[in-house]
């Protein structure tokens, strides 16, 4: 009742049979090994693109990072200098109002004061925009490694389809291509059938 015929999943030169029919065989028992020069390239290319990718996205994190970092210790200095004028602002105004100051400097150090407020706002909203661009940066690099990834899964995958398994548990009926023989999908490689049921 139960048979399965065997498909190549590429396209690919038989080089060996490593059993013949009538043998009991497993679903990881090995019957026929293939090869592709062509897909065993471009699973070599795939990996070599894949680790690229890692390396450009771990390079273009540090130096996003290095950036941010840089935006921050920026914003920070322009806060620290704006406290600073603040007090100021603060002391001078006082000593205007006691006597032992003049107006004029209790002018200035409000307007100084007001300057680095607002540059310390337009600072804290840069640094919002480039954390924003950082994240997109990077999530557009890890969506390329991701893909990359993809592509070296499917590709790796394939290169282990030229070793031909059986894929149930049952005796091999039938092996009909030839050594030497290239096949395409499509095309029976070999058929296993399970003899514990039967019609």
């Amino acid at each position: 009742e139960e048979v399965q015929w065997i498909p190549p999943q590429v396209d690919a030169r038989v080089d060996r049979r490593i059993i013949f029919p009538g043998v009991v065989v497993e679903p990881t028992t090995i019957i026929l090994e293939m090869s592709n020069p062509d897909l065993e390239n471009a699973v070599l290319e795939a990996q070599w693109q894949l680790r690229a990718a890692e390396a450009g996205y771990q390079s273009t994190q540090a130096r996003l990072e290095k950036e941010l970092l840089n935006q921050r210790a920026l914003a920070a200095d322009i806060e620290a200098q704006y406290l600073q004028s603040e007090l100021q602002a603060e002391t001078d105004s006082q000593l205007a109002k006691e006597g032992s100051g003049s107006e004029l400097n209790a002018k200035l150090s409000i307007l100084r004061a007001a300057g680095l407020k607002k540059r310390y706002e337009i600072e804290e909203d840069r640094e919002e925009i480039y954390g924003r661009s950082v994240r997109a940066q990077l999530a557009e690099q890890q969506a390329l490694v991701e893909q990359l990834r993809a592509i070296y899964s499917i590709r790796k995958r394939q290169v282990e389809s030229l070793h031909v398994m059986s894929g149930i548990t049952g005796v091999l009926q039938e092996v009909p291509v030839e050594v030497g023989e290239w096949v395409t999908p499509g095309v029976n490689l070999a058929r296993v059938a399970d003899p514990a049921r039967l019609k």
